[in-house]
């Protein structure tokens, strides 16, 4: 009896978890996925495509232009901001606990 309850216990604490997690990562993911590969028109009408848009994309000639600026984007925020951001956190830290003697 009481694995019985406490295996229901454990259910009702995670399922918060579960159904957040279903509605707002798994969900998107799924709608995101299936449009990929379809098309829309102003009828909104869906219609499959495939891979007609990934080749679309890839024949553009603004691929590599947008390609390196979000990587460009994704270097300057993570080593210029977070690095440089948690080093001078990580620096203050040490050196205030060593002013206030903690």
């Amino acid at each position: 009896m009481f694995k019985k309850r406490a295996r229901f216990n454990i259910l009702i604490f995670l399922l918060p978890a579960v159904i957040f997690t279903v509605i707002f990562f798994i969900l998107p993911a799924l709608i995101t996925t299936f449009m990929a590969f379809t098309g829309m028109d102003y009828k909104f009408q869906w219609n499959f495509v495939g891979f007609k848009n990934f080749i679309r994309i890839m024949h553009d000639p603004l691929i590599r232009k947008i390609t390196s600026v979000t990587v460009w984007y994704i270097l300057g925020t993570l080593l210029i901001f977070n690095t440089t951001f948690g080093l001078v956190l990580a620096i203050l830290t040490s050196y205030l606990s060593e002013k206030v003697g903690v």
